[in-house]
């Protein structure tokens, strides 16, 4: 399979994954509005500026020409819009967004790119191709990972798996940087600012032991370049 048909392949089944999961509502009149000023409250991932692109709206003169119908279409299709209120008080047209809470950041990568697409509390695509919480570690995955539109199930236990370890309060959550679930019979993690590549199985208590073996190593100021944790052991070189 080629680049092209690969990368079109998976985002499909995204993407079908999306429209199934989130309904999108068709409005079939126009509403046409002059405006004098646009105002968006609650936004913390989305931009307006995504939202603007996909409305029906025009500047004439000193006012804006907007066709709400459009713009509700638009806040519609956007699945990390939980929900929204539309207020126009005299010639200022305000619109109110509760946001979905991306909780995961990951990709499917193939040889020469990868596809990110985000996923909230309930494991529901919520974007596709474009990074909103860039707070989040990425999470690489095979192709093998997405079975009809949606997660496997060993992937939705290791992201289960990470949630239990976030609660954990341990001090190495918020270190990860990236980790390639690619070949879910092990994990590799990079850690922010530390050229160390750690290898280990998807298990809590291995989550403890990187917990401590980093926090020797950051006292220590020395980062060795490979950390393998198995049940029994910590290798280091």
């Amino acid at each position: 399979m080629n680049t092209k048909t690969y990368k079109k392949k998976i985002i499909t089944m995204l993407f079908i994954f999306i429209c199934f999961t989130f309904s999108i509502q068709v409005y079939a009149s126009n509403d046409i509005r002059k405006i004098k000023t646009i105002e968006f409250k609650g936004l913390k991932y989305l931009s307006k500026y995504e939202i603007i692109k996909m409305i029906d709206i025009r500047w004439k003169k000193n006012n804006i020409i907007i066709d709400i119908e459009s713009l509700k279409k638009a806040l519609e299709k956007l699945s990390l819009i939980k929900r929204y209120r539309i207020k126009i008080l005299k010639k200022h047209l305000l619109v109110i967004i509760d946001e979905r809470n991306p909780k995961f950041l990951l990709a499917v990568r193939d040889n020469i790119r990868i596809i990110p697409f985000e996923l909230d509390e309930n494991l529901r695509i919520i974007s596709l191709n474009r990074v909103h919480a860039f707070d989040k570690p990425l999470i690489i995955i095979s192709d093998a990972e997405i079975i009809d539109g949606e997660i496997s199930p060993e992937l939705k236990k290791f992201l289960h798996l990470l949630l239990e370890v976030k609660y954990s309060n341990l001090a190495i959550f918020k270190e990860i940087s990236e980790i390639d679930f690619s070949n879910n019979k092990k994990i590799k993690l990079l850690l922010k600012g530390r050229r160390t590549c750690i290898t280990m199985r998807a298990k809590l208590e291995n989550f403890f032991k990187l917990n401590y073996a980093i926090g020797y190593f950051d006292n220590s100021m020395y980062y060795p370049k490979t950390l393998e944790i198995s049940d029994n052991s910590v290798l280091f070189k």
